[in-house]
């Protein structure tokens, strides 16, 4: 394997400065790749040109997707990367796009591919519109992922689904890594900055999409109801697409709004506790998620049908049902130091050993050839 190096092409729809987490993915892990020694061609369709870097603008649309084929001719790759969530090369109305799929199967037919699942399709079946929709993704994904060598995804359940009906592909758990570098700070000078007294408690939400907050924002609501109540006090530090408005907070509240990669990990470093409350359980599929644990910090969460089951054994996390235990969960952390301490070690800890990005890239490319 080291003796063989490659030229790899990752295609995604964005890339910075564009504000998508996919497209720091794609930066992060064609740098790990590029770190060992292999030859790395990002091409989005939309972002900043460089000399790994080209645009196709938009190139997944059926009359302009004959570009990016001859793209791909040009670069001669030994293995083409495509990432893909079902909406990320959908047309207008989030219609699906059959000219990718057969895009695919000819790439397929031409270099080794791989597909990287960040989402598959959407699942709700209570609602007439929704399930057709889904329906349709569905059909797509099961079209690119016959057509892959390799399929990854960082989620254990979407794993064990697409296992089902993957044909020969091979198809393996890849983990998501951070989607910016931890770089360290003088903490106790910036929480001074931002007017942080000693002993308050910083509780940071990140990511995790708008529909999802605004359903859960009773469990942000009750956490930051109950800390008042208990007398603890507490700001709120909310990054990217995290919103005052999604909730209706009393405590005081730090929103810099969106941030380029090189200063978040700058900021989430005011925090004490990342909450990620999620609808279907925390998943190992978010990049922000990682993030944190990368920087130390105790993580309180969701369980549900898509939790990982690897979440419940972790030290640093805390998996709750429901919004009281939730707030319950935040409150004794936001007790006991020590433990908020042991926790975030443990978190850093198994982000080094299992989610690097160099750990990553080591095992992607060992299905490469």
């Amino acid at each position: 394997m080291d003796d063989f190096l490659m030229r790899i092409v990752i295609i995604t729809k964005n890339l910075p400065p564009a504000v998508c987490g996919i497209g720091d993915h794609s930066v992060m892990l064609g740098e790990a790749i590029r770190a060992k020694g292999h030859s790395v061609t990002i091409i989005a369709g939309n972002g900043d040109i460089g000399a790994d870097r080209c645009v196709e603008d938009n190139f997944w649309l059926p009359e302009r997707i004959g570009r990016l084929a001859e793209r791909l001719k040009a670069l001669k790759p030994d293995h083409v990367i495509l990432q893909y969530t079902p909406l990320m090369y959908a047309l207008q109305g989030g219609r699906q796009n059959p000219a990718l799929a057969a895009f695919w199967a000819a790439c397929s037919r031409e270099y080794r591919t791989s597909i990287i699942l960040h989402e598959t399709y959407f699942r709700a079946c209570w609602h007439l519109p929704s399930l057709i929709r889904g329906t349709f993704e569905k059909k797509m994904l099961k079209a690119m992922v016959l057509s892959s060598h390799n399929v990854f995804t960082a989620s254990q359940p979407l794993l064990d689904e697409v296992k089902g009906w993957s044909g020969s592909a091979r198809v393996c758990l890849l983990p998501i890594g951070a989607n910016f570098v931890f770089q360290p700070v003088d903490r106790e000078r910036l929480r001074t900055e931002w007017g942080i007294a000693s002993g308050e408690i910083v509780l940071a939400l990140f990511g995790g999409g708008k529909i999802n907050l605004r359903k859960l924002s009773g469990y942000i609501d009750a956490t930051d109801a109950l800390l008042r109540e208990q007398g603890i006090g507490i700001k709120w530090l909310l990054l990217g697409g995290v919103k005052k408005e999604f909730f209706s907070l009393k405590s005081p509240v730090i929103s810099p709004g969106f941030l380029p990669s090189k200063d978040l990990g700058e900021w989430l470093q005011l925090a004490d506790i990342f909450l990620m409350p999620q609808i279907l359980g925390l998943s190992a599929k978010r990049g922000t998620l990682m993030a944190a644990m990368q920087h130390g910090l105790p993580v309180v969460g969701t369980s549900g049908v898509m939790t990982d089951k690897f979440w419940e054994d972790l030290q640093g996390v805390v998996l709750v049902r429901d919004r009281e235990g939730f707030a319950e969960a935040v409150l004794s952390l936001s007790k006991d130091s020590s433990r908020r301490l042991q926790m975030g070690h443990a978190n850093r800890d198994y982000h080094d050993n299992f989610l690097a990005w160099h750990k990553i890239a080591d095992k992607l490319l060992g299905f490469a050839v």
